[in-house]
Order: C-alpha cells, then structure tokens, then sequence
C-alpha cells in the first residue's frame, strides 16, 4: 500500500505492561533523586547561612563548593548512568512478578461458573498482600453462593407452593365425584373445573419455561429494527378481545420510535403490561397505551386507573410470583411483570413504576432510540402547515 503523501514514515515500538510500569517507576525514581538533590542543596544552604532562609551568597558558596570538589560532578553522573538500568530491571522484576501472580489469579477465576463458585484459588502463604486479595476474593465469592443457593430454595419453595393449590383443587373434586355415583350434568361440571385448574398450571410452567429462557440469554443475537408504534398496535390487537368483554376503552396515543431489537419479545412485553392493566382495572374501566421518542429514548407507557399498588408491591412487582394484597383476589402467578423485567433488560430497557393505591398505576419504559431510522417530519407537510 503506498504511503500517503507529505506524512513521513515513522517507526515505532510498544512496550509491555510490564515494560510501561518498570519504565513509570524509575522515572519517579529519577524524579525522586532529581529532588533529593535540590532538597539537600536548599537546605545546605540554609544550614550554611545561619538561619537565613536560603541567602542568595550561602546559595552560591555551597554550589560552587559542591562543583569545584574534583570528580564530584563525574562520579555523581556515573552512579546516575548505572544506578538508573539497574533500578529499571529491579522495577520491572517486580512488575512481571505482579504481572504473573494476577494473571494466575485471573485464569482461576475463569474457570468459575455459576453451578460452582467453591474452585480452589492460587494461594503462597510467603506473599501476604496476595493472600489477602485471595481471602477478600473467596469471601466475596462465598456470600455470592449463599445468596444465589437462598434464591434457588426461595423459588423452588415459590413454585411448590403455587403447585399445590391447584392440584389439591383437582384432588379435592376426583375424591368427591368417586364418592358416589352422580349424574352426567355433574360429572361434567367437575371436569370444566377441572380443565380450569389444568390451564392455570399449564399457563404457570409456559411462565416459567418463557422466563428460563430469557435468563438463558445474555444479550440480543439478532436484533433487528422495528418500531414500537407497530409493537403496540400488535399487542393491542392480541388484548382486545380480553378487553372488549370486560367492557373496558383503551385509549392509544402512537408515534413513531424506532427501536433495534426482537420484536416478538417486545409484543409479548407490551401485551403483559395490557394485560396487566386490564387485570387490575374495574370492568368498564380506562386504561391506556401510547409511544414517542423523546431525546435519545424510544418511550412505551401503559396507564390505567385501577387499584393501583401499596409502596411494598410496587418495589417487589417484578419478582416471580410475588403478589400483593390487592392482587390475591385475582387470577395469576405473578409472572407477567418479571417477563417484562427481564425483556426490557435485553434490549437495554429501564422501566420507572408509578402507583398508588386507589389511583391506578403507570408503566414507562425507555430504549435506546434507532436514529437511523427515525421519521422525518416531509419538507412538504411543513410548508403546507405554515
């Protein structure tokens, strides 16, 4: 490749960590002994001129002594020229020594995983602040398994728990219809409740495979641009049966905001606040949707005017199965919410909660804003306007 004109060639090196902090240290050793030097000439002469703060004749006495001594200047020049390479080396002895110790440190801890937080770590009894960096390193690591084994026997214990409602329901019916011979009518009724139990459990384990999976996912593979004007107006048309019989008006407010992201997600987000809302809002009851962007921020909000949450339920909504008082009355396990966590997480959402009980609830969540393909407002309908 030819070299662009009038720019001149240059040839370079780069050092090591190891080289760049040897290299940093003695120049501070040489600055260090660049100041002693002029330290012990000011104090010479302050020494010299019977405690007057460095006279200018003490000044130029000590100097010219020091200077006319024969050899004084050369020997301090050549201990300066070989003590300089051999701090050099010592320093950078002791940066590739700490080089190597958290380079072992760092490939032990990346063997780790989240099944097994318990791996050995490096230890040398002889290098203390080692050892203690370790020590902070395994303590830390040992709260994390504590913490991380008490969510897992919350949510097992969570999960038991929704479990055993439904199936003592449908025990509970089996055992009384095998009591006595019954009539069709009859037999047929317990098995709709039946059925009924059986979708609430099935709906739950869907909940909990959907939110598996999300956990399973550290980032977005294939984000693609879309837009949450269209994601709204595919979530509404998926609620609207639910809340056309519940007799409750949607109010919509769409704009355009563009956004990157899997939009099958975001559908399912939007439609599980909808969802919500109208769960928690009285039949006939106002409930709303809309989007914008606003700055750098792609904006969805869910509204709606019904029971609203108490400060404790609105700070744990998002937990799986979690349900506050003025949700118990209501159908559900509590997962909805945590599934909107978790989508809004991958595609880099944050999501601000308002309620208050009696008064409703309001739902915003922000992304980051796709300017490549935001709408332009057209030239022509501006001048039209004007």
């Amino acid at each position: 490749m030819a070299r662009r004109p009038g720019r001149p060639a240059t040839v370079g090196f780069r050092l090591s960590e190891e080289g760049r902090a040897a290299l940093a240290l003695t120049s501070l050793w040489v600055a260090a002994l660049f100041l002693f030097g002029v330290l012990f000439v000011l104090l010479a002469s302050l020494f010299w001129g019977q405690n007057s703060f460095l006279p200018r004749s003490a000044t130029r006495e000590v100097v010219i002594f020091a200077f006319s001594q024969p050899g004084l200047v050369e020997a301090g020049l050549v201990s300066g020229l070989l003590l300089t390479p051999l701090v050099f080396l010592f320093n950078f002895r002791e940066a590739r020594r700490n080089h190597d110790r958290f380079q072992t440190l760092i490939r032990s801890l990346e063997h780790l995983s989240p099944d097994d937080l318990g791996l050995p770590l490096p230890e040398n009894p002889e290098d203390r602040e080692m050892t203690e960096v370790t020590q902070q390193i395994r303590q830390s690591l040992m709260r994390l398994q504590v913490a991380m084994n008490q969510v897992k026997q919350q949510f097992t214990s969570d999960v038991s728990h929704e479990l055993r409602t439904p199936l003592a329901v449908i025990k509970g019916k089996v055992e009384v219809a095998l009591l006595k011979e019954r009539d069709q009518d009859y037999y047929q009724e317990r098995l709709r409740e039946i059925g009924q139990q059986a979708d609430l459990m099935q709906s739950m384990v869907k909940g909990l495979l959907d939110l598996a999976r999300l956990d399973a996912l550290a980032r977005l593979e294939d984000a693609e641009a879309t837009d949450l004007l269209i994601v709204a107006e595919e979530a509404v048309d998926g609620v609207l049966p639910v809340l056309s019989s519940r007799g409750q008006k949607l109010r919509q407010d769409l704009e355009s905001a563009p956004l990157r992201g899997r939009e099958t997600l975001l559908i399912r987000l939007c439609a599980n606040l909808l969802e919500n809302a109208s769960k928690y809002s009285p039949e006939g009851g106002e409930l709303g949707v809309s989007t914008r962007a606003e700055g750098s921020s792609a904006v969805l909000t869910v509204w709606d005017r019904g029971k609203g949450m108490d400060p404790e339920t609105r700070e744990k909504c998002f937990q799986p199965f979690w349900r506050g008082d003025t949700a118990r009355a209501t159908q559900g396990y509590g997962l909805g919410l945590p599934l909107v966590r978790r989508i809004a997480l991958l595609h880099q959402g944050q999501i601000e909660v308002w309620s208050a009980p009696d008064s409703g609830s309001r739902f915003t969540l922000r992304f980051p804003l796709d300017t490549e393909n935001l709408m332009q407002p057209d030239p022509g309908e501006e001048e039209e306007e004007a």
